[in-house]
């Protein structure tokens, strides 16, 4: 079969050249979008996000870790305003998680002195929390410049194991992701069918969107050839 400009310029030779051009096009975006949404669809997502590496944490009975400071005397001479304050376990010792806004701290409720998260207590953090056992290594995260994997600018530790496995840890303790190799592969198609390979989260840009208007197109158009076609034989 031979693709070139129409020998007669009527508008159904016009037509149909411009169909068959898209149609390559499209077809090979529907390729991709077929194989990515395959590969995204063949593991369940709490798989995908290591649900069955987490391991359920039992919270001891924090009302007989002793005398603890009152919420509202630490509340009200706290430095920062203090949107929210919680008692929780860090590691089976009472401390109160306090928050403003996006920043979380935590303070150790028995003293009142501030306890930030060491790379000690993220890793044994990680060993309490998941099935991951053994050495890794823990490594301070930016929050102004985070790591793609885990798309959040939050402060924290980063637990990476030699099996590739990396599990992010907040400042406030908790487990925010756990990242697989499965992860990596199935992020990597995601951001193929949505055509944003770099950032891999924006849902709503002009390549996105054209090659959903040129898809679209393209079945418009195969629709009004058949009745084309059909006009034709009729008339014949």
């Amino acid at each position: 079969m031979q693709i070139g400009l129409p020998r007669r310029r009527s508008w159904r030779g016009w037509f149909y050249f411009a169909h068959l051009w898209l149609g390559i096009f499209v077809a090979l975006q529907l390729l991709l979008w077929t194989v990515s949404g395959l590969v995204m669809t063949a593991w369940p997502i709490e798989t995908i996000r290591g649900e069955p590496l987490r391991r359920e944490v039992i919270t001891p009975d924090l009302r007989r870790a002793g005398p603890l400071l009152p919420l509202d005397q630490l509340v009200a001479a706290s430095a920062r305003p203090v949107d929210s304050a919680t008692l929780v376990s860090l590691l089976g010792a009472p401390v109160y998680r306090l928050q403003q806004g996006k920043d979380v701290w935590l303070i150790d409720a028995r003293s009142g002195a501030q306890r930030p998260l060491t790379a000690p207590d993220a890793l044994a953090l990680v060993h309490a929390g998941t099935k991951l056992t053994g050495a890794a290594t823990v490594t301070l995260l930016d929050p102004a410049n985070p790591p793609l994997e885990l798309r959040r600018n939050v402060p924290g530790w980063r637990v990476a194991f030699a099996d590739g496995t990396r599990v992010y840890v907040g400042a406030d303790g908790a487990i925010l992701s756990i990242r697989t190799g499965l992860w990596r592969f199935y992020d990597f198609f995601w951001g193929l069918h949505i055509l944003d390979p770099v950032a891999r989260e924006d849902t709503h840009h002009p390549l996105l969107i054209g090659s959903a208007v040129l898809s679209t197109t393209s079945v418009i158009s195969g629709i009004v050839l058949i009745f084309v076609y059909f006009g034709r034989r009729r008339r014949r």
